[in-house]
């Protein structure tokens, strides 16, 4: 997850199982980010997403890029109703461990962003439920 770190100095925020830094921006499909929400009592928090997108998972389980993504346009056109994407990033659960956990770096971006996602440009925006939606630039 230590991929899209401009450099090691750039630490954001500390926590005792993250560190998040600022990311550069360019991302593919399964990679973890995490973007910024207020709290009351703690400041700025980070919630944590995966990205992922039709071409992105065709590549991984070696299938055609172009054939999946037709098949999701049509199905978008055919069902609307039933959220096919080209492109998406769902939140992540969190847990509470007690045993010690690998210290991992996790790039955060801010809102308003524009990023690369397995080669195609999108913006973060906010989205209800505190999720993310990507706009696509």
């Amino acid at each position: 997850m230590t991929n899209n770190i401009k450099e090691p100095g750039t630490i954001i925020q500390s926590r005792p199982a993250f560190d998040y830094a600022q990311g550069n921006g360019v991302y593919k499909t399964k990679d973890v980010f995490a973007m910024p929400f207020e709290t009351r009592n703690h400041g700025t928090m980070y919630r944590q997403f995966t990205f992922g997108t039709i071409a992105g998972h065709a590549r991984l389980e070696g299938k055609s890029e172009i054939d999946a993504i037709a098949r999701c346009m049509h199905l978008a056109e055919a069902e609307p109703w039933s959220g096919h994407k080209l492109a998406w990033a769902f939140a992540n659960g969190v847990s509470l461990t007690a045993g010690k956990r690998e210290h991992k770096i996790i790039c955060a971006q801010a809102w308003g962003d524009v990023i690369e996602l397995d080669g195609s440009r999108y913006e973060l925006a906010r989205a209800s439920n505190n999720n993310v939606k990507l706009i696509p630039v």
